[in-house]
């Protein structure tokens, strides 16, 4: 094994370079699934007159995060501008939900 194959290995945990990106792209593919969850929960709450507040303060704030966390490391501006709008929008929500309870 070559010494530079031995150093991306350690800087993964172990894993190859191959594995993660696999790694790291099957927690976007999650994500993507808990939102579209969140929205069929949503719809169906709507369909039945109740609040759909709380599944989309989960959408948010995972967006909040993802966005936060890649303008730490990226430093990119666009991402802070959505981190601190879907920051706002989760705190609305979470706000609405417990008002109207």
């Amino acid at each position: 094994m070559k010494k530079e194959d031995i150093l991306l290995k350690t800087q993964y945990g172990g894993l190859d370079e191959r594995e993660a990106n696999i790694f790291l792209r099957s927690f976007g593919i999650g994500g993507i699934v808990v939102c579209i969850l969140a929205v069929v929960f949503s719809v169906w709450e709507v369909i039945h007159g109740k609040t759909f507040f709380q599944f989309s303060a989960f959408v948010f704030v995972y967006l909040c995060a993802t966005d936060f966390y890649m303008y730490k490391n990226i430093k990119n501006k666009r991402y802070l501008i959505i981190g601190i709008f879907s920051g706002i929008l989760t705190i609305a929500l979470i706000t609405m939900f417990f008002a109207r309870g």
